[in-house]
């Protein structure tokens, strides 16, 4: 068993961590992501409703990743949404919200 990663929370199952490089931030990495993410499966950016982030902690208290990527989606800005900084709960957080728009009356087919 490989020793566990230092930094890690106790119980999550890391393999390996990667940090930005000087050059990159959570915004550029999270940019990057989305557009291929989106890119990759032939979607449009008309068709995603619900676009949540999960991040350990805020990028500079003064605007969202969310707010961010928004840019990518032009003039749509019919997505609901929000950023959630809570360490290793936010990604669970964040997963449980869209899992709850899907059963909630606001979604919408997106």
């Amino acid at each position: 068993m490989d020793p566990p990663v230092r930094g890690a929370s106790p119980g999550l199952p890391l393999d390996r961590l990667s940090t930005c490089d000087e050059d990159e931030d959570a915004v550029s990495m999270a940019l990057t992501a989305v557009s291929r993410l989106v890119e990759a499966h032939g979607l449009r950016y008309e068709d995603v409703g619900m676009l949540q982030v999960a991040s350990e902690s805020l990028l500079d208290r003064s605007k969202s990743v969310k707010s961010h990527l928004m840019a990518l989606f032009g003039g749509c800005a019919d997505i609901e949404g929000l950023d959630a900084y809570d360490g290793a709960c936010g990604g669970v957080q964040a997963l449980l919200a869209c899992v709850s728009w899907l059963d909630s009356p606001a979604w919408d087919g997106r």
